[in-house]
């Protein structure tokens, strides 16, 4: 099956008066710049959906993806044609390298705004190769320089996340391993994952952690695009049965604070102690999987005593929650990120709510209905 078959938004920008949308397709980046007047003939809904998105305050998220997506297809349909076309040759990868997405070809399609007959002209202009725009590769500081590193040329695409569409899955000679694109972050969170993680691959092995494979980087060069990271197979946290919270629970906790603590001997603060950070392996067994800090203050990621034992409350506090919780109240996915739903955060004890690294603290998104990250 090849990658990409369906068109993956990567930006845009909608208005009454114009629309735009970047997509890739078949790993060729396309941005598609419609006829608005012409959308509006072909859909009389346009403007619903139009509203439902710039008015996110009365709206649930399932609403506002459902118009998000909606939208991109109206939009994309009449270049469908074009983006086949422009897309075939050469044909694509069956599993394409991540160099393809570094190097892939540019397009911008634009309906002539003037054509009022039911199939508006279309003008192509070839915008050459480069990377996608969330691609731009970052320069790697020294300090980095004697970990491993992997060039996109050898990293090829296993699979793609089911609530997003964008890959998450590679394959580096025949091992499967967690792709973590730098763009996936917010700036700081980044840099903060790969120094707990170089910390921690520096330490030695540590039990039930997903460790830092590799880094991904440009042309052999100390330019970098993202981390790699041990593949896990299994079911995250918040996904599994209550019934399995209740059996497992002692387990996983003790697997989670073991982990934890050699963490904590390597002077690393978790830092987003989070139901969707703990994966459950085919063997039964708690994997913390993300270092990234949850987007917390510093002074909340130094390795104090007053710290670590915060966090190893948090991972106590969030297992005798979870063992109370169905899945469809302990975690929603949007689109890539389970949350807890917050009004389980109302019902908890004080000193839960009050925590620091209350597991959820950072994650949460109010709603009536459900939780959701960007897609």
């Amino acid at each position: 099956m090849n990658t990409f078959t369906q068109p993956l938004e990567l930006d845009s920008d909608y208005s009454n008066e114009n629309a735009q949308i970047t997509v890739l397709f078949r790993n060729t980046q396309f941005t598609l710049e419609p006829s608005t007047t012409h959308l509006k003939s072909t859909d009389p809904h346009y403007n619903d959906h139009l509203n439902t998105i710039k008015s996110p305050e009365k709206h649930t998220p399932t609403q506002i993806q459902e118009s998000r997506k909606a939208l991109q297809n109206m939009i994309t349909a009449p270049f469908a044609n074009s983006m086949d076309s422009l897309s075939n040759y050469p044909i694509p990868d069956q599993q394409p390298t991540l160099e393809r997405l570094v190097k892939c070809k540019k397009y911008n399609l634009r309906q002539d705004p003037h054509d009022n007959s039911k199939d508006p002209k279309i003008y192509i202009r070839n915008d050459n190769d480069g990377p996608l725009p969330s691609w731009a590769p970052a320069t790697l500081p020294e300090q980095y320089h004697d970990l491993p590193k992997i060039d996109v040329s050898e990293i090829r695409v296993r699979g793609c996340s089911p609530e997003s569409s964008w890959l998450y899955k590679t394959e580096v000679n025949g091992e499967a391993i967690i792709f973590k694109p730098l763009f996936d972050f917010k700036e700081p969170e980044f840099w903060r994952e790969l120094d707990a993680l170089a910390q921690a691959y520096k330490f030695g092995s540590i039990d039930r952690l997903s460790r830092l494979r590799g880094i991904a980087t440009v042309n052999a060069s100390r330019n970098v695009v993202g981390l790699l990271t041990t593949w896990v197979d299994g079911t995250k946290l918040c996904d599994t049965d209550k019934s399995e919270r209740q059996a497992y629970s002692e387990k996983w906790t003790d697997q989670v604070l073991s982990t934890l603590h050699n963490l904590h001997k390597s002077d690393i603060i978790w830092g987003d102690v989070n139901a969707h950070n703990v994966l459950i392996d085919q063997q039964n067994n708690a994997w913390i999987i993300d270092l990234d800090g949850g987007s917390r203050p510093d002074h909340q990621l130094q390795p104090s005593e007053a710290n670590k034992d915060a966090e190893r409350q948090a991972v106590r506090e969030m297992f005798a929650t979870l063992k109370e919780l169905l899945p469809k109240e302990s975690g929603t996915s949007g689109s890539q990120t389970p949350l807890l739903h917050s009004s389980h955060l109302l019902n908890l004890p004080t000193p839960l709510r009050a925590s620091p690294f209350a597991f959820f603290a950072a994650r949460l998104r109010f709603d009536s209905a459900s939780a959701a990250k960007r897609p």
